[in-house]
């Protein structure tokens, strides 16, 4: 469908296929059934975001709106945030805090003080979809618990001290508090919306996504192909949900694929974890992977190269609990 050139954008989206191609098969090639080599991975890829994160928080505290500057000058480094960058955090954050548990001593410490960094910086920017994933994960941990009331008691009880410290103490200085809170509030608000003056508005989503819906729905079987934004704009693809808006572009001949590539994932992942279900890697790597899918309906992340390497390497790796490995099969 791309290669026939259909729309002027087809060249690199051909190119961001090739690279989901290649990161897919380097993990599958790679790792092998190998329950340590993906730890290694998954290590190397927490100390990496981490320390990327504590590098970023004092900025995103000084200028929360930084994220959303997409124009730069000259002989300025350009940002490389935005939601893009905030989801990735929060997508990834059940099998960074699993592999975290999973270790000891020093490397264990230093782990979770860069995952509570991580946390924090999307608890500080201004992307309620990323905070609401990372909820989310949160949620889906506490769903798999074996001690269901106790973990809920706790994070009930942690959250009723967050709201506590904030009514007794002044937050007016930090400039996130007030747009998280509108954005949280917003983006559960289902009201019609009959244009998109303010497309930061989470309710311009849903018109944006019934834009690619009925775009679909006329180019069921090819789509209209990958759109130039500066000639079509949002008249035929939202651009606001990475599933709806590729069925809009490609078609069901199109997208058919990647639907099939989602079904077998989830049937290896769910596998996986009926098989050992109390273990915590499997765990996270399913909610890692339903976090993808939830993101990927909201926002326009579905074939986002950066977002799905970790992706692959997070959840899809095809990773084993060999008979050798204790600290696998006791997890």
């Amino acid at each position: 469908n791309m290669l026939f050139g259909r729309g002027d954008n087809a060249y690199s989206y051909f190119v961001k296929v090739l690279l989901l191609a290649i990161t897919y098969a380097t993990v599958v090639i790679h790792f092998k059934n190998d329950y340590q080599r993906y730890i290694q991975a998954s290590i190397i890829a927490t100390l990496f975001l981490g320390l990327v994160a504590v590098y970023v928080l004092p900025i995103i505290y000084t200028d929360p709106f930084i994220g959303r500057n997409y124009e730069f000058t000259k002989d300025e480094i350009p940002w490389f945030g935005s939601w893009a960058y905030f989801m990735t955090y929060a997508i990834s954050m059940p099998c960074f805090i699993a592999v975290a548990h999973q270790q000891k001593g020093l490397l264990k410490i230093i782990l979770y003080v860069l995952c509570i960094s991580m946390v924090i910086l999307i608890l500080l920017s201004t992307f309620a979809a990323s905070i609401i994933l990372l909820i989310m994960g949160f949620a889906g941990f506490t769903l798999f618990s074996k001690r269901k009331p106790k973990t809920f008691i706790i994070m009930v009880l942690t959250i009723l001290i967050i709201v506590s410290i904030v009514v007794m103490y002044n937050f007016s200085e930090i400039p996130q508090f007030e747009q998280i809170g509108d954005k949280i509030i917003t983006i559960f608000t289902i009201a019609p919306v009959t244009n998109y003056n303010d497309p930061s508005d989470p309710r311009a989503r849903i018109g944006l996504m019934n834009t690619s819906l009925n775009t679909f729905i006329d180019n069921p079987l090819f789509g209209i192909g990958v759109y130039n934004a500066q000639t079509f704009g949002d008249r035929f693809v939202g651009n606001h949900s990475g599933i709806v808006d590729s069925m809009a572009q490609y078609g069901l001949l199109g997208i058919i694929w990647y639907i099939l590539f989602i079904a077998i994932s989830l049937r290896r992942l769910s596998h996986a974890l009926k098989t050992n279900p109390n273990n915590l890697i499997h765990q996270a790597r399913f909610l890692t992977f339903i976090l993808f899918l939830i993101g990927a309906l909201a926002n326009p992340i579905l074939f986002d190269p950066g977002i799905f390497a970790l992706v692959c390497i997070l959840s899809l790796s095809p990773i084993g609990f060999t008979t050798t490995n204790k600290n696998a099969r006791s997890a």
